[in-house]
């Protein structure tokens, strides 16, 4: 079944895929665009939403759409890698589909800890010591969580509730 939304402006009745871009969109789209040479960071000049990304439009994103104004629809089951690691870069040779696993272990890659120390990706152990060797952790979205302190979670909670 294809993905359908409602045009936003305009005829309330016409409906669009989510796979193409949307028509009221494509006009005014690169006019918020801050284009410049092929290899730099194009910003996102309108609206952002509180992650950071560019946003055309409820649920709309700007780089999503720069992606298949300029290259086509996104394939079924990837989502959009910003190669440059700039949440409002809209060039699309920046833009990359990929899986939401490889954009979560990629993204991982480039955050830093709160206090600004080194890339979490780095990070041999969790902050109880425990080694990050194959099998010992699970992904949580895009955060690894220790398995031997998530039982030991389990068993605190349960010794304290008595569950």
């Amino acid at each position: 079944m294809e993905d359908v939304r409602a045009v936003r402006k305009g005829d309330r009745n016409t409906q669009q895929t989510a796979s193409q871009p949307m028509r009221y969109v494509r006009a005014p789209f690169w006019s918020k665009v801050g284009t410049g040479d092929s290899d730099a960071c194009w910003p996102w000049l309108a609206g952002r939403v509180g992650s950071g990304y560019g946003t055309c439009g409820p649920g709309i994103y700007a780089h999503r759409v720069a992606y298949e104004i300029s290259v086509g629809p996104i394939p079924d089951g990837l989502t959009i890698d910003h190669l440059c690691s700039n949440r409002i870069c809209c060039n699309p040779s920046h833009l990359e589909p990929v899986t939401r696993e490889e954009n979560a272990r990629r993204g991982e890659k480039n955050r830093r800890t709160r206090s600004g120390g080194r890339s979490l990706a780095s990070r041999t152990e969790c902050k109880n010591g425990h080694a990050y060797v194959e099998g010992s952790f699970r992904w949580s979205g895009t955060a690894r969580v220790c398995r031997q302190c998530a039982r030991d979670r389990r068993r605190t909670f349960r010794e304290r509730t008595g569950r």
